[in-house]
This record gives C-alpha cells, sequence and structure tokens, in this order.
C-alpha cells in the first residue's frame, strides 16, 4: 500500500477517524494522533453529496491542472499562498478501503475521497484569545478543538450588537473561525496582505491554470514547514508520482509568503476547496464566468469603494 495513506488506515492505528470537516460534496478525516513536526498530516475527503456529481473527481483533475500551471511561473509570483499537497485518488474499488473502513463509522461505504495534505491548525493561544476576544460565553472543550483556521473576510463587515459595542458570534464554529474586515482591522492583522495574496491566487487560477474559482475558499493557518534535506530527499523518493511539487510553487514546503501577528503568530494565506472549479476559456465569456464566481463566492475579497473610506 501507498505509504501516503497508512496514516489513515488500520496498518497505523484502530482508533476511529475524526471528521473534522463537512461540506455539500461531502465529509473531511484526519486521524486524532498529534501531529508530528516535521512532515505534514494527511486528510481524507470523501465523496458523500448525493446528486451532486462527481466533484472529487472534478477537484483531483482541478489539481493537477494546478500542478501543472505552477511549474511554468516564477516563484515571486505564486510564494505569496499556499495550496494543499493532493497526494491520491481513490476511487470506490481501491482496495485501500478494506484498511479504511473499520476506522470509519459503521455502514461507512467506499467511495471516491482525496488524500490531502492536511493545514495545520492555529495555535491554542490563538484559539484562546479568539474566543476570549469575541465568545466570551464558551467552554475549554472548545477552546481545544484543535482544528481551528480562520477565514478572512476581507468584503463584509460584522455589525456590533452586544451593549457594548463588541461584535459576538450567534453561531459559534471554530473550525471555520470567520474574522471580518472591521475584526481584522482590530487584531492588526495585514489586511493589504491578505487582499494581495488573494490577488496573485486568483491571478493564477485565472489566467495560469484558467479555471473561474468557483467556491475556491481562503483560510488563515499555520504555514507549511520547511523539510530538512534528508526528509525532502526521502518524500521525494517514496511519492514519485504524487500531484506534489518541491519548493517555489504554492505547494512545496516553506515558500508562501509568511505573515506574524501577537494573535495567530505565524501564519500563511491558504487556498482550498476546487470541487467547484470549472475550466474558462480565455475570452470575454470566460471572463464574465470568472466575474459571476467572484461576486457570488463568500466575502473574502475586498469591496472598495463603499462608504466606509476603510473599505
Amino acid at each position: 500500500m501507498n505509504i501516503d495513506k497508512t496514516e489513515l488506515t488500520t496498518a497505523t492505528s484502530s482508533t476511529q477517524l475524526e471528521c473534522i470537516g463537512r461540506g455539500e460534496c461531502g465529509t473531511v478525516w484526519a486521524d486524532p494522533g498529534p501531529a508530528g513536526d516535521d512532515i505534514a498530516r494527511l486528510v481524507m475527503k470523501r465523496e458523500e453529496g448525493g446528486d451532486l456529481g462527481h466533484p472529487v473527481a472534478i477537484e483531483y483533475q482541478v489539481y493537477r491542472r494546478l500542478v501543472q500551471a505552477s511549474q511554468n511561473m516564477h516563484p515571486l509570483v505564486i510564494n505569496s499562498f499556499s495550496i494543499p499537497s493532493c497526494h491520491e485518488f481513490l476511487d470506490k474499488d481501491n482496495i485501500a478501503w478494506s484498511e479504511i473502513l473499520p476506522r470509519l463509522p459503521p455502514n461507512s461505504a467506499a467511495c471516491n475521497a482525496l488524500i490531502n495534505e492536511k493545514i495545520r491548525p492555529l495555535p491554542l493561544s490563538a484559539r484562546s484569545l479568539l474566543m476570549q476576544q469575541y465568545y466570551q460565553n464558551h467552554d475549554q472543550d472548545a477552546v481545544r478543538n484543535t482544528h481551528c483556521l480562520v477565514r478572512p473576510y476581507l468584503g463584509r463587515r460584522r455589525r456590533r450588537s452586544s451593549q457594548h459595542g463588541q461584535p459576538r458570534f450567534r453561531v459559534f464554529n471554530l473550525r471555520k473561525f470567520p474574522l471580518h474586515q472591521n475584526l481584522l482591522a482590530e487584531l492588526d492583522l495585514d489586511l493589504e496582505g491578505y487582499a494581495t495574496a488573494m490577488a496573485d491566487a486568483l491571478a493564477f487560477l485565472h489566467w495560469c491554470a484558467r479555471v473561474d474559482a468557483d467556491g475556491v475558499e481562503f483560510v488563515l493557518a499555520p504555514p507549511r514547514p520547511r523539510r530538512q534535506p534528508q526528509a525532502q530527499a526521502q518524500a521525494e523518493a517514496q511519492h514519485p508520482s504524487a500531484v506534489d511539487l518541491d519548493g517555489g510553487t504554492p505547494f512545496g514546503p516553506g515558500t508562501a509568503t509568511l505573515f506574524d501577528s501577537p494573535v495567530l503568530g505565524p501564519h500563511a494565506l491558504w487556498l482550498l476547496d476546487f470541487n467547484s472549479c470549472q475550466e474558462m476559456a480565455m475570452d470575454p465569456d470566460g471572463m464574465r464566468q470568472a466575474a459571476a464566481c467572484f461576486w457570488r463566492n463568500d466575502p473574502y475579497y475586498p469591496r472598495p469603494g463603499g462608504v466606509n473610506a476603510l473599505d
């Protein structure tokens, strides 16, 4: 069996995998054990979307387009953001399911799935500060949630609803913690840097990979660790066919622009979820397609020209 996925199989542990994400097209699972310091852990994205076609298979093809496009780009253009590496596509007939299904809930079935690099969560100090600042009625179990990623919403402000003027979240989800434009500014985070990185990411998707960026997500999370030379050589020998690249691309170890702050610590802008992306033509119709996807996505992108000069 390919060593890439042994972390998710009974060859490594009999402990049940943990569901760390859920969306329209499926669920995301990871081993609940502690993360290693040198090599990023893995996640499995299972296709469980009913009548939505085959979004995981589509996403795998998009990944391949991204890798191919990144090979011809100057590192300075595409080092401002990171994309989790896609290690393998499993169809429902893959023999690996015999060792994966015992670690999933009863009655789980083999399906299409992706084996991807796991984006590391924000540290405990960042989770505690965010909850104290914006969700005071929390418990320690929520703080200990180890899957915290921040969504930077540069295109929307959060209204203040409490008597003290502090924004509060009615529905709390530490796994997808939204920080709107005004909250990012309050925390003295690098809004301009994030906006520049998002622009670079969209330029790469639209004009290099030629996909419309429909439904993509941006998150703030710790950067991919740098591999030591020995570990890098070992990884290349073990996984020569993985959809992965060395440094100098969004997929490489320790290459992305590094942001830093007292709140979040060292972090990078990550780009993920490509299952809704479609190929776009390099003509006016393609530009209209990309523009439509831009406006209907979550409010990651800045919206200049509004009533607030800070926008």
